[in-house]
C-alpha cells in the first residue's frame, strides 16, 4: 500500500478513497475496518470510504454516490449545482440506464437513457449537460422555479431556446401517454407546432407544461423587461 499515492487520490477526490484504488493497492476488508475503527476513515452509509479528517460537503457524496454506482451520472439537482443553478434541494441525483441498478443509499436515482450527447465533467464528475439537465428538471422542480433557472441561462447566453427545445425532442419517445404528476415538460415546439398532449412523454420521466415557460424564458431573453416570475404569465402555484 503506497499511503502518498492514496492520499493524493483523496485529495483530488474531496476525500473520497475510490474502490478501484483500494482494490489496486491490495487494501483489505479487515485493513479497511481498522482504519475506521481508529477514526481514520469513516464509511459512508453506500458504503465508500473516505478520510475521516476530511469535511463532508457535496462534492465528497457526489463523488461517493457516483464510485458506489459505476457508470451513472450526476442529474437533476445535483448537476444543476454544478452547473452554478441556484437550487436548493441537496440530495445527490443520479441518471444511470434502464435495467441497471436504481437504488443506493444516499442517493435518489433514476433510470433514462444517456446519449453521449449528453454527457460531460464538471469537477472531475461525470454530469448531464446544462440543456439535459434543464430538461431533467421539468420532472422535479416546481413551475416557478424551474422557469427561473431556465430564464437565467437563457439570459445568460449559457444555452438558446432552441437547443433545449432540441433536446426535449430528442429524448421524447413517441406513443406512450403523458403523465402531469410525473413533471413538467413540453408536447409543444418554438415553431408553434403542437403535438398531441397523449402522443409523447420525455423517456426521462417529464411531461408537459414546460412550453409556456420556455416561451416566457424566450420572450425575457429577447430583452422584455425582467419581472417576477410569479408575475408572468403561464406560473401559477409552485407545481
Amino acid at each position: 500500500m503506497d499511503p502518498r499515492r492514496m492520499a493524493a487520490s483523496a485529495a483530488r477526490h474531496h476525500g473520497v478513497l475510490l474502490p478501484v484504488l483500494l482494490d489496486e493497492q491490495g487494501v483489505t476488508a479487515r485493513q479497511r475496518q481498522y482504519r475506521v475503527a481508529t477514526g481514520e476513515w469513516r464509511r459512508l452509509p453506500n458504503g465508500i470510504h473516505v478520510v475521516a479528517a476530511v469535511p463532508e460537503t457535496f462534492e465528497m457524496l457526489a463523488t461517493a454516490a457516483l464510485a458506489a454506482l459505476p457508470g451513472a451520472a450526476l442529474s437533476h439537482d445535483a448537476a444543476g449545482r454544478l452547473h452554478d443553478l441556484d437550487l436548493v434541494d441537496p440530495a445527490v441525483h443520479l441518471t444511470v440506464v434502464p435495467g441497471g441498478t436504481n437504488r443506493i443509499r444516499g442517493a435518489v436515482v433514476h433510470q433514462a437513457r444517456l446519449d453521449p450527447c449528453d454527457l460531460t465533467r464538471r469537477k472531475g464528475c461525470p454530469v448531464t449537460t446544462l440543456d439535459r439537465t434543464l430538461v431533467d428538471l421539468g420532472a422535479t422542480l416546481g413551475r416557478n422555479a424551474l422557469q427561473r433557472c431556465v430564464e437565467d441561462q437563457l439570459v445568460g447566453r449559457s444555452t438558446t431556446f432552441p437547443r433545449l427545445e432540441q433536446t426535449f425532442v430528442r429524448l421524447a419517445r413517441p406513443g406512450r401517454p403523458e403523465s402531469h404528476a410525473s413533471g413538467p415538460c413540453s408536447p409543444t415546439s418554438t415553431a408553434g407546432h403542437r403535438r398531441s398532449r397523449s402522443s409523447r412523454r420525455c423517456s426521462n420521466g417529464c411531461s408537459s407544461a414546460m412550453a409556456p415557460r420556455f416561451r416566457s424564458a424566450r420572450r425575457r431573453s429577447s430583452g422584455l423587461p425582467r419581472s417576477g416570475v410569479g408575475s408572468m404569465r403561464g406560473t401559477r402555484g409552485t407545481r
